[in-house]
């Protein structure tokens, strides 16, 4: 089996486990709450619903700022984990498109590229200012991943800059192991 074919599996069982997240009651609860306060989200079901709007159409529609900006409030205010469950699946073809999109920053191990893309997303949700940050908030979360990803790797990639590669018989020279005297 190719790395990239587990990668992808692992993935759709990630995103299919989310998704019976969401049908259970204490997601469905959470729907209701913000639908108590926000009349837009009062259209939707379910999660599932909210997912269809979420995943069609452009970015830029403004509609799904009133769906995310609710979502973020709420997970900003009580910090509750399922929050970030329901981002993640909101965004999760964003952050697909990230991982197939940079693929070329991590070819030996895409797991590795895929937990970099997520960190870099959490990382992303939690620290977005919605006070500051009224409008475009799906190309706010999906261009600050890709930066905070960037950032990631760049130190990787400076440090591996600065490493030098040495012929192990100069190493030996150097640390005096060749200069014939016992100790």
């Amino acid at each position: 089996v190719r790395p990239g074919v587990m990668v992808c599996d692992s993935r759709n069982r990630d995103r299919a486990r989310i998704a019976r997240q969401l049908e259970t009651e204490e997601y469905k609860n959470l729907l209701i709450k913000l639908q108590d306060h926000e009349p837009f989200l009062r259209q939707f079901n379910a999660w599932s619903d909210v997912l269809a709007f979420m995943h069609q159409g452009a970015s830029e529609d403004p509609n799904k700022d009133e769906i995310l900006r609710p979502i973020l409030a709420a997970h900003v205010a009580d910090g509750d984990h399922r929050w970030r469950t329901i981002l993640l699946a909101v965004f999760w073809p964003g952050l697909g498109s990230i991982h197939f999109r940079k693929r070329s920053w991590d070819l030996d191990d895409p797991d590795e590229l895929w937990q970099r893309v997520y960190w870099a997303f959490h990382q992303s949700v939690c620290r977005i200012d919605i006070a500051r940050r009224r409008d475009r908030l799906v190309q706010w979360i999906y261009n600050s991943t890709i930066h905070r990803l960037h950032e990631d790797y760049r130190r990787d990639w400076v440090h591996a800059e600065r490493e030098i590669a040495s012929d192990p018989e100069e190493m030996a020279n150097l640390a005096g192991a060749n200069d014939g005297g016992d100790l």
